[in-house]
């Protein structure tokens, strides 16, 4: 007797319970692969995230290509894939949302919630208002960019000052953990107000207008998005490395565009600034900025403050590795022992808690960035000084890379399950 092939295969109009299942299971990923980019999960770790749970799931034949603009996924065999393309703009960067995110996913992966359960719960979270809002924002900005200053040599007075700065341009649209304006002209127009108000205030209270300058942008440096776009080279993942690297290039060139016409203008219009004699703050200080930095990136990056031990953790243990690293191998490569550190703490942190690495990482490495150093060289080229350009634009690309050594090397040493499954998939 012929088996009845009904049972076995699905008509066009009625799909099996397998089928069905497989289709969820894509939805699934794919929603979640649009809002791990949207939060600002680097490549290398979403196409990890979405390879184990689709290896852990069945789905056949998932391939998935993260870049910063964008994300593709495949299913299928090769002969018959079924590719999706989405448009994903650079998010911004939202902790507890990939909190949340990785719970849903571990519940998927482990059997405890079906994928179109998992869905909805993905939309509620994609839904919901940000944990903090415009004022906490904006104090959260000064706070951080307050501690510039103090990293730069400069005194109280400039601190205060770069507070206030810091708030009143975050107080303007787009706000630091919303989109970016669409047509480019956030950053040069940030970088105008910065050294423009920087040089007035330099010329009636004796301060420093650099240090100011730099304080009060120094949170809007793309030091990260380049130290993150050498990781992503090294590890091969070379059209979203490349990306990341020109999109913190652009970033620094609107930057140095917008500090240029204001130094132009100032001297056009503004009187001779006061000469200002280096001010040397007591060692409590130091130990004060560093007090209150990590918090601030907490309620920047929309943290969860259950989260902040961690955070606090990456913050301590980036700056005293930078302090060993400076002792062991010098002051271009000090950044290696402490995004080490901070690399082991984010993997830990994987361990314990099973959520994303980036809550632990992302703090300690913004105190660790070369920010700074590759707009003050970029300021010297404008000012015709190339020499010393050169050797600023390649201090920030040695430091960069030590950075991106460091956290590699922690990934190395402390592989996480996500990790192996990913490259297994691949």
């Amino acid at each position: 007797m012929p088996l009845d092939r009904g049972i076995f295969e699905s008509s066009p109009d009625r799909p099996s319970a397998l089928e069905e299942q497989g289709h969820a299971a894509e939805q699934f990923l794919l929603r979640l692969g649009a809002l791990l980019h949207a939060y600002g999960t680097p490549a290398d770790q979403l196409e990890a995230e979405l390879a184990a749970i689709a290896a852990g799931r069945g789905v056949e034949g998932a391939h998935f290509l993260s870049t910063p603009t964008g994300l593709q996924v495949a299913f299928g065999p090769l002969h018959a894939q079924r590719v999706h393309l989405m448009r994903v703009p650079p998010g911004e960067t939202a902790l507890a949302k990939l909190c949340e995110l990785q719970d849903i996913a571990e519940a998927v992966r482990s059997g405890r919630l079906n994928e179109e359960a998992a869905t909805i719960a993905l939309e509620r979270v994609a839904a919901r208002s940000p944990r903090f809002g415009r004022g906490a924002v904006a104090f959260a900005f000064g706070v951080a960019s307050a501690g510039g200053p103090r990293f730069f040599g400069g005194g109280l007075l400039e601190r205060a000052l770069t507070f206030a700065l810091a708030i009143v341009g975050a107080s303007l649209p787009p706000l630091p953990g919303q989109r970016r304006n669409p047509i480019g002209l956030f950053e040069p127009l940030a970088g105008f107000l910065a050294a423009f108000f920087a040089a007035a205030l330099a010329r009636v209270l004796p301060v420093q207008a650099s240090i100011l300058t730099l304080a009060s942008l120094v949170v809007l440096l793309p030091g990260l998005s380049l130290t993150l776009a050498f990781a992503e080279l090294a590890a091969r993942h070379l059209v979203s490395g490349t990306a990341r690297l020109f999109g913190a290039a652009t970033t620094f060139l609107g930057l140095t565009l917008g500090i240029a016409l204001a130094h132009a203008l100032a001297t056009r219009v503004l009187p001779e600034a006061l000469i200002v004699e280096p001010t040397n703050l007591p060692p409590w200080t130091f130990y004060a900025a560093v007090l209150v930095t990590p918090p601030a990136f907490a309620v920047l990056f929309q943290a969860r403050m259950r989260e902040l031990p961690w955070i606090f953790a990456s913050g301590i243990c980036g700056l005293c590795g930078a302090f060993l690293g400076k002792l062991l191998f010098g002051p271009m490569l000090a950044g290696f022992v402490g995004a080490l550190l901070v690399g082991l703490v984010g993997e830990v942190y994987v361990r314990t808690k099973r959520g994303p690495a980036l809550v632990a990482t992302l703090p300690g490495l913004l105190m660790l960035v070369p920010g700074s150093i590759g707009l003050e060289s970029l300021t010297l080229f404008l000012a015709e000084d190339s020499q010393h350009g050169v050797e600023g634009a390649f201090r920030t690309v040695l430091a960069a890379l030590a950075l991106a050594g460091g956290i590699l090397t922690a990934r190395a040493m402390l592989p996480t399950r996500v990790q192996r499954v990913g490259l297994r998939a691949r």
